[in-house]
């Protein structure tokens, strides 16, 4: 038979070939190589690609089923990124092929990729529609509007879930909030002002106030500060260590929602200020994964819990942002274990989460209508839990009432934390006036301050700083009712500090 007659079989084209067979056997011809495989698959495999608000690439994968949204350079994606290629080849890919794999998708998506995507963590918002993420393995979130909530599976959101996210119970309807008053060792004023810290969590994109809580040893400054976490954002470990610098501080919020921290005794001015940025909206900047010459800027705006036993607002600018609850010790016969109060609380949490959610869809619902006669710092804040005073079982106009005397009596007790405020109070209780330079003035002052701290940081001693600090600490000053004014002329500038008419 002639051998150019002979059969020799079928030859298949490699492009109908399956996605998965065609890349093993160009890698096997040796068209491409590892890190073009590995690259090729991810890009088959995952659902998507999108880049953050901050510029972070990320990926929606399937991981036992279910999508997740996971930054490229972090531990999963490298993870998902070997599981492919071993189900392909049946061998794992190098440590570097792994690398220049993450490194070239990063390339070739960031010329397409131009508009910047939210990547939220537990909650964010969608024109007049809130989504909560409960973190469960079968996408579970809680969809809430102005027609109340419900549990859906599926959201617009691409939420992220950062390694230390836990799951929210399924909230159910029919719950009382007297059923966590009953858990807190609160009065009724301070119940109103934690529940309305609580709901305000949850209104993305306004400023959020900062939840303080304060008192000695056994007042339950912790299991109260791990309660209103566990109620927004539920994380392991419910409560950190603060921060010791900033850069610390901006990476925490790109892992939490609610930032909660344990047992506070000194926050410097720097921090102070970094808190203040977070809690109203602000850019916080740091390099780079701690490299040179790049800077990454983030804008985030938090909420944020804080509890110690010594005064922990002492500036003004974080007191006014604050809201301070000063808890009493509980006496030895009221105390309860901790496991038995969880128990208490974890049997109650599911009706408990569905009151939350009644009072945020009738916040969405009814706070355009809210009209405040003076609106205080936290206008938005004060606006939002206002609109859902029926569901926390206020009467019209209760709220504000508290908060206002909350936001006074911390600015008094502010005068006492401050040794200029506390300066200024008692030199015009002895006189009604006082006029002159920054100099003149803080001699004037300095006799009314302990002589031990005229040479200390405690005390202004610098002329020209002087202004700086008064303007500071006006909110202080208008809550004991003392006027300021500045005079600037040609040839002179004055101070003037009075009692108000």
């Amino acid at each position: 038979m002639d051998r150019e007659k002979q059969p020799i079989g079928d030859v298949k084209d490699i492009n109908t070939l399956p996605f998965k067979e065609k890349i093993k056997v160009l890698l096997e011809q040796r068209q491409i190589g590892p890190i073009q495989a590995l690259i090729e698959l991810a890009k088959e495999e995952a659902e998507g690609f999108f880049i953050n608000e901050i510029g972070e690439f990320y990926a929606s994968i399937d991981v036992n089923g279910m999508t997740k949204n996971v930054n490229i350079e972090k531990k999963l994606f490298k993870l998902w990124l070997r599981r492919v290629y071993y189900h392909t080849f049946g061998k794992p890919p190098s440590e570097n092929t792994i690398k220049e794999a993450v490194s070239t998708i990063a390339a070739l998506e960031d010329g397409k990729l131009n508009n910047r995507i939210s990547a939220p963590t537990r909650v964010a918002r969608v024109e007049d529609t809130i989504y909560v993420d409960l973190g469960h393995d079968n996408n579970q979130y809680v969809k809430i509007d102005k027609n109340g909530w419900l549990v859906v599976t599926s959201t617009p959101v691409k939420f992220v879930r950062p390694s230390t996210f836990l799951s929210l119970p399924i909230p159910a309807s029919g719950g009382n909030i007297e059923d966590l008053k009953k858990i807190m060792t609160v009065d009724d004023d301070q119940f109103a002002l934690i529940m309305g810290y609580i709901i305000g969590c949850y209104n993305v994109g306004s400023p959020f106030p900062v939840l303080v809580l304060q008192g000695g040893q056994g007042s339950a400054k912790s299991t109260t500060a791990e309660l209103v976490k566990y109620l927004v954002d539920n994380a392991f470990p419910l409560l950190r260590w603060f921060p010791k610098n900033e850069e610390d501080l901006i990476i925490s919020t790109q892992t939490n929602w609610v930032l909660a921290f344990d047992n506070l005794s000194n926050v410097t001015n720097s921090m102070s200020d970094a808190l203040c940025k977070i809690s109203t909206g602000g850019g916080l900047a740091t390099r780079k994964f701690y490299e040179n010459g790049e800077e990454v800027v983030f804008s985030a705006m938090r909420p944020i819990v804080l509890n110690g036993i010594d005064y922990i607002a002492y500036r003004p600018d974080l007191a006014d942002r604050s809201i301070i609850i000063h808890l009493p010790i509980i006496p030895e016969h009221k105390r309860r274990g901790k496991k038995e109060i969880w128990a208490q609380f974890h049997e109650q949490c599911p009706l408990i989460m569905g009151v939350i959610f009644d009072a945020v869809s009738m916040a969405l619902r009814e706070q355009d209508n809210i009209k405040l006669d003076k609106a205080p710092r936290m206008a938005d804040f004060a606006k939002w839990v206002t609109a859902a005073e029926p569901v926390l079982g206020l009467q019209s106009g209760r709220f504000m009432e508290i908060y206002r005397e909350n936001q006074n009596e911390s600015k008094i007790e502010g005068v006492e934390q401050d040794l200029m405020a506390m300066a200024i109070s008692k030199c015009l209780s002895a006189t009604p006036s006082i006029e002159g330079s920054a100099t003149e003035i803080l001699d004037i002052l300095s006799k009314f301050v302990p002589a031990s701290t005229l040479n200390s940081k405690e005390w202004l001693s610098a002329p020209n700083q002087f202004r700086n600090k008064i303007n500071r600490i006006l909110p202080l000053l208008a809550a004991k009712k003392i006027d300021y004014e500045y005079v600037r002329t040609a040839h002179e500038r004055k101070h003037l500090l009075r009692r108000a008419k």
